[in-house]
């Protein structure tokens, strides 16, 4: 039998997340962690845990991140299907926000936007955009609204961008209220809200669908969130 657990640090100050500069004044951080005893096989975030972060992202916000794109000759600009929107850019569009990681960005890129769990499960799993690498970054903007108004070449510098907390001022513009980031190794996601009620959204939501899911659910401080997640708790 699995035993899962998803937990939650409020305020992290550490260097060692690899989230940039935290305590920001622009805005409020939050790290969220998982353990499943045994250890999963594979590497990344587990599947099961996955899909609960995937349910409260899309439930109070939608959600956009970058990935291939699937569709051959999409355009610069959004395109709509359904409540799906993608935007796509090319490499030679890219070339200026690549210099240090050039080897694991792919010919194209697209911004998916979705208020659809199933859908936004696929940020933790893109090869071109790989989450355990820390290649991803995951755009939270008012539910009802369309995709911000924010393009891959922005999106991509994001995720190349040690003080992404002081992108506050192109952030808001593009209508985003949250960022999410995956810390070291793809561990941790690292939640920065320039809004204070994004934060207590999420989280209440995400305990609800921690439980939901039949997990627990811990809130710790920064020592007891690092040692929890570097060794394995009594079963």
């Amino acid at each position: 039998m699995i035993k899962t657990t998803i937990l939650v640090c409020r305020d992290p100050r550490g260097s060692n997340w690899q989230l940039g500069p935290l305590s920001s004044p622009h805005g409020s951080e939050a790290l969220i962690g998982w353990r499943q005893i045994p250890d999963p096989l594979d590497d990344g975030v587990p599947t099961d845990v996955a899909m609960v972060m995937a349910r409260a992202f899309t439930a109070i916000a939608r959600v956009t991140f970058l990935c291939a794109p699937e569709i051959n000759g999409v355009k610069d600009g959004w395109t709509q299907s359904g409540e799906e929107f993608v935007r796509a850019m090319r490499k030679p569009g890219l070339a200026r926000v690549i210099s240090r990681v050039i080897d694991r960005i792919p010919r194209d890129a697209a911004l998916v936007s979705t208020r659809r769990p199933e859908t936004a499960l696929r940020l933790f799993d893109d090869p071109a955009f790989p989450w355990w690498m820390q290649g991803q970054i995951v755009l939270l903007s008012a539910h009802e609204t369309g995709p911000p108004e924010l393009d891959c070449e922005c999106a991509i510098s994001l995720v190349d961008n040690d003080d992404w907390s002081n992108q506050k001022e192109i952030l808001s513009e593009a209508g985003i209220l949250g960022v999410v980031r995956p810390g070291v190794d793809g561990d941790v996601a690292g939640l920065f809200s320039l809004v204070p009620s994004l934060e207590t959204a999420l989280l209440s939501t995400l305990e609800n669908e921690t439980s939901r899911a039949g997990f627990e659910w811990a809130v710790l401080s920064e020592d007891k969130f690092c040692e929890f997640l570097a060794h394995s708790p009594s079963p």
